[in-house]
């Protein structure tokens, strides 16, 4: 019967791996061709930014609304649903490309895949085999890296053969095809895991006072926690939207070839996953792990800001490393801890929340950097993103003293 359960327990988070992989085709459409968009209708920067913030604000807020619902929802059948309508929003930016038609359609995809994170952590968090569980969150992490290492490898090479537009075409098909998949698979293979558990379930009590410290604690450092995702992810999703113009800028980079040069930010963010696992098994504490991570990421913006002038390999190795040290926070902040604490608080919920505060920094980091570059040059985007790091490396520590005085669990 284990035996059985735990082949269940596999498919079911390769499902939800691959459903969240291919979500990341069907967001970053745009953003991997966000140079095509200002190259061929001749937009500014900050009009091209109008798209990729809608995306992120409409997310955020469905992240919110999602999180606060997911428990009422039958997710399986939300995340089929939501990879079928981005699919439609896809195939309908190939003929599209009136500035104000584009942001309204890619705030509509995000809203879409809004429902993804919270609903895919709610599936797997629910798994009573503490292994799986815990090799659940590798998973679903690595399914960021994996997904943005296709999109940007497709979008490199039909940008190189000047046929970019198609990108949507394919990210349609295979979200569609994908989320019928995911209802047709993890239907079945759900349904048999609630029934084996049914006659294996030991009911295991859990102390009432973890779970009231550890909504005090919440409760504590709401704003904190939300400064701290939503900085951390402005510089990460800012850095990942604007690389490829940053290089054609700066360097004279072709299109194509910045936008391939970039494929190093996931095959970095591949591995911090499991880097974020491991630091939470030795340390013991998401906040001190990404405090740690953070300082790294202050040091490094600083050897970008002092060399960068003199060669293109600095800065994009500093912004892979950078990339790979925000995916630990994010991993942590928003898989590790709701995972973690699973049975005291709703891990959907939470991720959700988490996931909502995130994307507030999201939203402001394409129009907003696009604008200050485009007043100010790239010297505004390097201390910004650079007062970002810093700033979180603060709320990592505040967040770890709220963490130790409200919440007790050995």
């Amino acid at each position: 019967m284990n035996e059985i359960l735990n082949k269940k327990y596999f498919i079911l988070i390769f499902m939800c791996f691959f459903a969240y992989m291919i979500s990341y085709i069907g967001r970053l459409g745009y953003n991997v061709n966000i140079q095509n968009f200002i190259d061929t209708y001749n937009i500014t920067r900050l009009e091209a930014g109008y798209a990729s913030s809608a995306f992120f604000f409409c997310y955020g807020a469905g992240q919110f609304l999602n999180g606060m619902f997911c428990d009422k929802m039958n997710s399986i059948k939300v995340v089929s649903f939501s990879l079928m309508i981005s699919g439609i929003l896809s195939f309908c930016l190939f003929f599209i490309y009136n500035v104000v038609l584009v942001s309204t359609i890619w705030g509509l995809n995000g809203l879409s895949l809004s429902t993804l994170w919270c609903n895919v952590i709610k599936l797997t968090s629910k798994i009573k085999n503490e292994k799986y569980k815990q090799k659940s969150v590798v998973w679903l992490s690595v399914s960021l890296p994996v997904g943005t290492l296709f999109a940007y490898g497709v979008s490199s090479l039909f940008t190189y053969i000047n046929i970019w537009q198609v990108y949507f075409l394919i990210s349609a098909l295979i979200l569609m095809v994908g989320g019928f998949l995911f209802f047709m698979i993890t239907s079945k293979t759900d349904k048999i895991i609630v029934e084996y558990e049914r006659e294996i379930d030991v009911e295991i009590e859990k102390p009432a006072e973890i779970k009231k410290s550890l909504i005090k604690f919440l409760s504590f450092a709401i704003i904190p926690i939300f400064l701290l995702l939503a900085s951390g992810t402005f510089v990460k999703d800012g850095v990942q939207t604007w690389m490829p113009t940053f290089l054609t800028d700066n360097y004279d980079m072709p299109t194509y070839f910045s936008i391939l040069v970039t494929l190093i930010l996931p095959v970095f963010g591949f591995f911090s996953a499991v880097v974020a696992k491991a630091l939470m098994n030795k340390i013991k504490d998401v906040f001190i792990s990404t405090f740690l991570v953070l300082l790294a990421v202050i040091i490094l913006l600083i050897i970008h800001i002092i060399f960068s002038s003199y060669t293109p390999i600095i800065p994009i190795i500093v912004f892979a490393l950078l990339n790979f040290f925000i995916h630990i926070q994010n991993a942590n902040l928003t898989a590790i801890f709701p995972v973690y604490y699973s049975d005291y608080v709703s891990s959907g919920m939470v991720a959700g929340i988490f996931n909502c505060f995130a994307y507030v920094g999201s939203t402001l980091s394409s129009a907003l950097i696009g604008g200050f570059v485009d007043g100010f040059g790239w010297n505004a985007f390097n201390f910004i993103i650079l007062g970002c790091a810093g700033l979180c490396a603060i709320l990592s520590i505040i967040t770890f003293f709220l963490m130790k005085n409200k919440v007790k669990i050995k």
